[in-house]
């Protein structure tokens, strides 16, 4: 996995048009016990803003950087969400892409990927309890 295969990753996720809710930082107002269960809060202006400073730096490690930013926003919205609420789905679905992109390439520059399985959700849960952690 190499820094542009995770930014291609990044700005194809942000361009979902379900992103929006991942854009902005949660409101602790509306969701005052979400600092509670959610340690590090993230959100994608803030993966961006980040992401600006990554393209500048030679840091070796700067595609793990950004790959674990993207990765963190959705993990805190499943863990904060029901498992059947549009969030979390959304979130697993995002997430699911993101990482498909960031580790095989954009769609065209690859064969199509086979539909995802119950293992491939189950990967995903596995990121999001390691996380939680």
């Amino acid at each position: 996995m190499n820094y542009e295969s995770v930014r291609v990753a990044f700005l194809l996720t942000v361009q979902d048009q379900e992103s929006w809710m991942f854009a902005d930082p949660v409101d602790t107002r509306k969701y005052p016990d979400y600092t509670t269960l959610v340690n590090q809060p993230m959100h994608l202006k803030e993966v961006s803003r980040r992401a600006q400073s990554l393209d500048k730096s030679k840091d070796p490690r700067r595609a793990k950087v950004l790959f674990d930013l993207v990765v963190l926003v959705f993990q805190n919205a499943m863990v904060y969400n029901p498992p059947y609420s549009r969030v979390h789905q959304t979130s697993l679905r995002l997430l699911l892409t993101f990482v498909s992109i960031a580790t095989h390439g954009p769609p065209g520059r690859r064969a199509p990927p086979p539909a995802l399985t119950a293992r491939d959700h189950e990967a995903a849960r596995s990121l999001v309890l390691l996380g939680s952690q």
